[in-house]
């Protein structure tokens, strides 16, 4: 059996890896790429169909946490991909991609 320290230490480095590598990619795989993509070709339903795919891919966390934190995040997640906060004019004019790692409420496109 390991010592708790290094249980700990571990822990500690999985949630740093997940925290720097997991959220970024799935922003810019989602955000960045896909709703991007289906919203230049589609306009906003195109933003609606990407946010709906991008809350509906956190259903994969029900292997690891309870029904309701999944449904939660997947509620978040789409609410915060949705057309309202993507006002901050993400799409097509010419923002870095960046951009999609803040939330952009409230500010006129």
């Amino acid at each position: 059996m390991r010592p708790w320290y290094i249980v700990a230490l571990v822990l500690i480095a999985e949630l740093v890896f997940l925290a720097v590598a997991v959220g970024p990619t799935e922003d810019l795989l989602f955000r960045g790429l896909i709703q991007t993509g289906l919203h230049r070709s589609m306009g906003l339903w195109g933003t609606v169909i990407g946010a709906l795919l991008f809350g509906l891919f956190h259903l994969i966390n029900l292997g690891y946490q309870p029904l309701g934190a999944t449904l939660q995040q997947v509620f978040t997640a789409i609410v915060i991909a949705s057309p309202g906060a993507q006002r901050g004019g993400l799409f097509g004019n010419g923002d870095p991609l960046a951009r999609v790692f803040v939330c952009t409420l409230g500010r006129k496109a």
